[in-house]
């Protein structure tokens, strides 16, 4: 080998190294751009962390205070059902809801519930004072009985 060619060879060598440290420092530049942009979107993921977490605390101690201004309804450990009511209109339209119901009947179709309920109401209505306190009275006894 000559000496023309050992420098050709040392220059083209040079050339490339040159190539590739120039290749190196860009790519260095954008890794260092990638990680700047990674760090200012961290720092302010956790900024806005913070904000949430203050916001946390602050609706947590509202909702604290309201629920300490609302009444607590008195619930007794044992809930007793409640009582029927048996009044003598109950008591009328049992005793007479079948008639009724029969009366209104017309062939094979039933009469709606709220057609017999209307009824009976009506007769209600039309029975005397007298008769209407003595339903009253028998609905009292059965309550009496009922204890």
């Amino acid at each position: 080998m000559t000496t023309n060619a050992i420098d050709d060879a040392s220059d083209n060598l040079a050339i490339q190294v040159g190539m590739a440290v120039e290749d190196l420092d860009g790519r260095v530049l954008h890794l260092e751009k990638q990680l700047d942009r990674v760090l200012n979107l961290l720092l302010d993921s956790r900024g806005r962390n913070q904000k949430n977490m203050e916001r946390i605390d602050q609706l947590e101690k509202q909702v604290e205070l309201l629920t300490e201004t609302i009444p607590k309804k008195n619930v007794s450990e044992t809930t007793e059902p409640k009582k029927k009511r048996i009044t003598g209109f109950i008591l009328y339209s049992n005793a007479h809801r079948e008639r009724v119901k029969n009366s209104l009947t017309n062939g094979i179709d039933k009469p709606r519930n709220s057609c017999v309920l209307k009824k009976l109401s009506q007769q209600w209505q039309l029975l005397s004072q007298d008769e209407r306190i003595e339903w009253n009275e028998k609905a009292f006894f059965t309550l009496l009985q009922l204890g």
